[in-house]
């Protein structure tokens, strides 16, 4: 099992505020340019494809889920047609590849998983990073990878920005308010 890191967010800098505390450590922080990842709020979910291997083994963030073990009915979830497909394009895409293990990292979200946040009325899974044999691929390798899966849209939303670091939080700001809290 290959264990996602943490990611420090706006709620581990509430009393400082998340601009000021990076431009403080990183001044030149303002000067690069930025690709945002929409963080969702749901469960962590992660695959592990091993080549040649004809299943794949689910994790939960801390926990592989073994035998009939089920985690807010992703069994049942990943059962849909178009979840199956996915499955197989990454097994024909890594059977291809010299690549010998796959982890992919995901968020399940949805009315049933987290009663807070509405993200519609069904839930989903979407994917946010990827592992080819324990090495990250970067933001946008990653998307080329989903890119040549024909997957884009079971990708998380991202942003490209030319502009400061303060734009880019402006931004993310923004589009967590434009998110539907049951609060």
């Amino acid at each position: 099992m290959l264990k996602y890191p943490s990611i420090l967010n706006n709620h581990h800098f509430q009393s400082i505020g998340t601009q000021i505390i990076w431009t403080k450590i990183y001044p030149t922080f303002n000067n690069l340019r930025y690709i945002l990842q929409e963080k969702y709020d749901g469960c962590n979910i992660s695959f592990e494809f091993n080549k040649n291997e004809k299943s794949f083994k689910l994790f939960t963030r801390n926990q592989q889920l073994g035998g009939n073990a089920d985690f807010h009915g992703i069994r049942q979830f990943l059962t849909r047609p178009e979840y199956d497909e996915f499955i197989l394009k990454i097994q024909k895409w890594q059977s291809e590849s010299n690549v010998r293990k796959i982890n992919l990292f995901g968020e399940y979200v949805g009315p049933k998983i987290q009663k807070r946040i509405t993200y519609g009325s069904d839930n989903n899974l979407l994917f946010f990073d990827v592992y080819f044999d324990e090495v990250l691929l970067s933001a946008s390798d990653f998307m080329r990878w989903m890119i040549k899966l024909d997957s884009l849209d079971k990708a998380v939303s991202f942003f490209n920005l030319e502009n400061s670091l303060d734009k880019a939080i402006e931004i993310a700001s923004y589009n967590c308010e434009q998110v539907t809290c049951n609060v």
